[in-house]
């Protein structure tokens, strides 16, 4: 078997493998052999017709082309190991370059790489704060908000009151074609005056001008959107917004006290409750926070890096997340076609303006944590594989599925193996965002300069100083008697 092979621009190899004429030979006898006992050759039994007659009764280009799928079955994961190619992804028969001597063109995509660069210079400050009391205090008025009694009332509205009104909001300057209403709705529901607002509809402050209306009342707001307003259609556009008044309702709030507590099902104690919601708002704000740093520190570091991919490596990528965006508009009653259709766009346009830059997003990011996970030998062990394991068993139960009780061997085993790889993903993918915390931070750098300097004041202690006694030696002289005076006086 004779190996050429090519290296292409786009990170894959253009393989050639040529075979000896008998092998061929043997490979269209042997395929001859298989089609005739899927045939009726007359006046033979299945299977024993001489190669000629089998020849003549099926042809040469079946017998040719069957012979030709054994064997690159055969030769082509031989010759990538020959060559000593790392493929990444499977490869394609591009032509059949000669049958004699048989001669096979391949195309193999090879495995990405990543040139991580100076990656351990990015510095960005790790300083997330802790809510304080403040935000915590905030957060218990929206649960006692939660647990309110509410009731009609025809008074003006006040702060905190729950308001229903009818809305429509209209450009003042429109291009031409262009519709002019951006929202018209009989039934929106909103907090007047909320100290912790969180809708921010039709616009952040909105909530604030209904305060002093009443039932039946109408007005007319403007507003004007900034350049960087997150809808693009709204941005620097001035709308007018008249409402109408339906129905307002006041709030009569439960007391803040151990009560609340019991009722919301955190603890005994008012104190129980304080500290439940303390810690829901550290772990939601920590979340955030992280999520934002990551995606900044990756975000740098992945910009000094240099990545090479086979052109299929990013087209499985896009498979991957057009099929996932698919699932989850079903989950809303849509269907590819009606998101299409409300967005204007052909099914190549969403793939090339959407979904291609998320992948290549996506697989950059996680080829470059592979890459700093093998680059910075980073460790998992046991107990946080036990205890991930242990997580997302519990996260099973609680969408109604007991592993433990499931019957079928088979299916207890193939859920284990899917829970074993997804924890040990996971904590791979949380010691590696560990590791590029401390890089960027600073933390890892102070912590190698003082184990260094350890290091180095260990290794000066442990030598021994010379000191003089150690250098005292006696001198020998032809004149000194090698033995002591005891014995000279005993000889004489």
């Amino acid at each position: 078997m004779k190996i050429e092979t090519t290296p292409r621009e786009d990170h894959q190899v253009t393989l050639v493998v040529e075979l000896e004429a008998e092998r061929m030979e043997r490979a269209r006898r042997a395929a001859a052999r298989k089609l005739s006992k899927k045939v009726k050759i007359p006046g033979f039994r299945p299977g024993k017709a001489p190669y000629e007659v089998i020849r003549l009764h099926i042809g040469e280009e079946a017998i040719i082309e069957e012979a030709i799928d054994a064997l690159l079955d055969d030769i082509y994961p031989k010759a990538i190991e020959e060559a000593g190619i790392q493929p990444g992804a499977p490869g394609r028969l591009d032509e059949v370059a000669s049958i004699d001597p048989p001669k096979f063109v391949f195309t193999v995509p090879l495995k990405p790489s990543v040139d991580l660069g100076d990656y351990r210079k990015v510095r960005v400050p790790y300083e997330w704060e802790a809510p304080t009391e403040k935000e915590v205090d905030a957060a218990l008025e929206e649960i006692r908000r939660s647990y309110g009694i509410t009731q009609p009332v025809e008074r003006p509205i006040e702060a905190g009151d729950f308001v229903q009104l009818e809305i429509v909001g209209k450009k003042t300057k429109v291009e031409e074609g262009e519709d002019p209403i951006v929202l018209d709705t009989k039934t929106l529901a909103i907090v007047a005056a909320s100290k912790n607002e969180t809708s921010v509809e039709p616009y952040p402050g909105f909530s604030k001008k209904l305060v002093g209306l009443s039932v039946g009342d109408e007005k007319t707001f403007s507003h004007k959107f900034p350049e960087d307003y997150e809808d693009e259609s709204l941005r620097g556009a001035t709308v007018k917004y008249t409402v109408k008044i339906k129905v307002v309702h006041a709030v009569e709030l439960p007391p803040l006290d151990d009560d609340l507590a019991k009722t919301v099902g955190v603890g005994e104690t008012l104190e129980d409750l304080r500290k439940a919601v303390r810690e829901n708002l550290e772990t939601k704000s920590r979340e955030e926070y992280d999520n934002a740093y990551y995606e900044e520190v990756i975000g740098k570091m992945i910009s000094l890096a240099k990545f090479s991919y086979a052109p299929v490596t990013l087209e499985e990528e896009i498979e991957t997340i057009f099929a996932q965006t698919e699932s989850q508009l079903t989950q809303y009653g849509l269907t590819m076609e009606n998101y299409l259709e409300m967005e204007g766009k052909t099914r190549e346009a969403f793939i090339e303006e959407t979904v291609k830059p998320a992948a290549e997003k996506r697989l950059k990011e996680r080829l470059f944590l592979d890459a700093v996970f093998l680059e910075e030998d980073v460790e998992v062990n046991g107990a946080d594989f036990q205890k991930e394991f242990g997580r997302l068993l519990l996260d099973l139960e609680e969408m109604g599925i007991d592993a433990s009780r499931i019957r079928a061997r088979r299916d207890r085993e193939r859920i284990a193996d899917i829970l074993a790889t997804e924890s040990m993903n996971n904590i791979a993918l949380y010691a590696v965002l560990e590791r590029i915390k401390a890089i960027a931070s600073g933390e890892l750098e102070k912590a190698e300069a003082e184990a260094a300097k350890a290091a180095k004041e260990k290794e000066e202690e442990e030598k021994e100083p010379e000191t003089e006694d150690s250098l005292e030696t006696t001198p020998e002289t032809e004149d000194s008697p090698e033995t002591t005076p005891e014995t000279e006086t005993k000889d004489e």
